[in-house]
């Protein structure tokens, strides 16, 4: 399936969880819905689960870490922020900025080239920064200060990779340079969320992306070339948010 068709299934999936997240109407004008029209307190001795009342937005950061099966890389360390819109009681759309700095493992090993055995592994830094939207459904208690969710998103993700240069067994070197463009990420996550006070959130989270790549990779001295395709990293992270 080429890149277009998948990225084209996620965001119409988005589409229509997006659609299915529409405030209900079905009151009358004016009516309060949903926890305003509970009216209930929050159970006694429990933090007032955060809502932002006011604006509906929330912002945050998160990090924690990605990993990866060795092709580009085993593991990366992520961090970003993000903005939160509760549309209504279950739904919210979120934005995210996140940025990722990983090693791009022994790309020698994947032009062919055997390196010296004496020499430390070259590896290549890389850097990966990521542009999403998702679309997000809570599970949990009108009332209730914790919460579980789950949600899908799609990104775009720009990535630098520096040049990597070693020697070569039996005599010479390599000198290899990395195109690795844009990435389109699908992406799934489910974690569980938590009111600290009537304005901060603390969120753990699971989330597995699917890198739609195409990595050109060179050797400038033999010219052997090589390149990356698709992969899937799962990222474990910790958020702390505030409601505005």
């Amino acid at each position: 399936m080429s890149h277009r068709v998948t990225a084209r299934a996620f965001l119409s999936l988005i589409v229509l969880l997006a659609a299915c997240a529409a405030p209900s109407r079905s009151g009358a004008p004016g009516e309060p819905t949903g926890r305003a029209a509970r009216g209930s307190p929050p159970s006694a001795g429990r933090a007032a689960p955060p809502r932002s009342a006011s604006t509906g937005w929330e912002i945050g950061g998160a990090g924690g870490v990605t990993l990866g099966d060795g092709e580009p890389a085993n593991d990366l360390t992520t961090y970003g922020v993000f903005a939160r819109r509760r549309l209504n009681d279950v739904w919210a759309a979120r934005f995210a900025l996140d940025r990722m700095s990983y090693d791009f493992e022994r790309p020698a090993k994947l032009l062919g080239i055997t390196q010296d055995p004496g020499a430390e592994v070259v590896d290549a830094a890389a850097t990966a920064t990521t542009l999403s939207a998702w679309i997000e459904r809570t599970f949990g208690g009108a009332e209730s200060a914790n919460e579980w969710f789950a949600g899908a998103g799609l990104g775009l993700s720009s990535v630098d990779v520096d040049d990597a240069s070693g020697p070569v067994a039996g005599g010479g070197s390599f000198d290899i340079a990395t195109d690795a463009g844009t990435e389109i990420l699908a992406s799934l996550d489910a974690g569980y969320r938590r009111a600290l006070s009537a304005h901060w959130t603390l969120e753990g989270l699971l989330r597995v992306n699917q890198h739609f790549a195409d990595w050109k990779v060179v050797d400038r001295v033999s010219g052997a070339e090589g390149t990356v395709d698709d992969y899937t990293t799962w990222s474990f992270l910790l958020g702390i948010a505030y409601g505005l």
